[in-house]
């Protein structure tokens, strides 16, 4: 067992090809372990419970018990990999990510407390329903990727944050099932599945891009766009009549948030909000026909619309063809 104060005066280094087995409850429970081209097994649950573990140089820390970690400060860096085998790996702690290090949650819930923070490239993989559940809390930044590989990668977490050009995939119907997702800043969101989003209010600021790629990506599922989001439609009927597209102009932001259907034609429940400087635009060559509400409207090929002329002026004038600012409007 391992305790005391997390400084250099209490300090253990592990170098290459050796190992440490924690095979009981709080045997790590303070001082300073560094890791490198080492491995860390925890094989007891409450294995790791406070202190400081830094694992560097691809080193290898496994977790096999149930709710092995439950506090401390753990940071993982260059090509670090951390394969998360139990159920509620993490309650507790706080979990850091950097510099090309790997997270693979294997087992159900695995973060479902404590705080983890990725960037420098470095990747969650949600392989277990649950990756992130509970009351955990995550900022994804600087080029850190969440792969949702699983139906209900995403089941719960009281904040996760992407921002700073992070990167989310989901790849699973039902990938993101609950919890409180924001992206922020440069980040994007990938959506390469039908269903990738299970209900709920999902909110996008800064320049933050949403690539819709498959048909029905979303179910009852709302865009709140905020500050200067985008939306790409890159598949026909990547929306329906279930979702709902909110153009939302906030006190801290910048305005002029971007539909572009990209010449897919689809139908979505409805389109509202106060950004009079949102935009719906066709930046393909190809025609397409949006459905909202009641109408079906012309987007036509490389035309650029302002959303409250589109929709509110265009939706309740009888005549077929309509003016907007920036391009005409066909209501059929």
């Amino acid at each position: 067992a391992i305790a005391g104060e997390t400084n250099n005066t209490n300090k253990q280094i592990f170098q290459s090809g050796t190992t440490m087995n924690v095979n009981a409850a709080t045997a790590l429970s303070g001082g300073n372990q560094t890791f490198n081209d080492a491995t860390l097994n925890v094989n007891a649950s409450q294995g790791i419970s406070g202190g400081y573990q830094i694992l560097a140089k691809s080193s290898v820390l496994n977790t096999e018990a149930d709710q092995a970690i439950i506090g401390g400060q753990i940071k993982l860096q260059d090509n670090a990999v951390f394969n998360a085998n139990g159920k509620s790996t993490i309650t507790g702690g706080i979990q850091n990510f950097n510099d090309n290090s790997i997270l693979n949650a294997n087992g159900e819930d695995t973060l479902s407390g404590g705080s983890q923070n990725f960037s420098g490239n470095s990747i969650l993989n949600g392989n277990s329903k649950g990756a992130i559940s509970g009351n955990s809390k995550q900022i994804f930044s600087n080029n850190a990727i969440f792969n949702a590989n699983i139906s209900q990668a995403v089941t719960g977490g009281t904040s996760t944050t992407f921002k700073d050009d992070a990167v989310m995939n989901i790849s699973a119907q039902h990938g993101v099932d609950g919890g409180n997702l924001l992206f922020d800043g440069n980040s994007t969101l990938n959506i390469n599945t039908a269903d990738a989003i299970n209900g709920g209010e999902q909110r996008f600021k800064g320049n933050s891009l949403i690539n819709l790629n498959h048909e029905n990506s979303l179910y009852n599922t709302t865009l709140k766009l905020e500050g200067n989001a985008s939306v790409n439609i890159n598949a026909d009927n990547a929306l329906n009549y279930t979702d709902h597209i909110v153009f939302s102009k906030t006190y801290d932001t910048t305005t002029g948030s971007i539909l572009d259907v990209n010449g897919h034609s689809l139908t979505i429940g409805s389109i509202s909000g106060n950004d009079t400087n949102a935009v719906i635009k066709n930046s393909s060559a190809q025609d397409a026909i949006l459905t909202t509400g009641l109408y079906d409207y012309g987007v036509f090929a490389g035309q650029s619309y302002q959303y409250d002329s589109f929709l509110q002026r265009g939706a309740m004038r009888a005549e077929a063809v309509v003016s907007s600012a920036l391009g005409d409007i066909t209501r059929q």
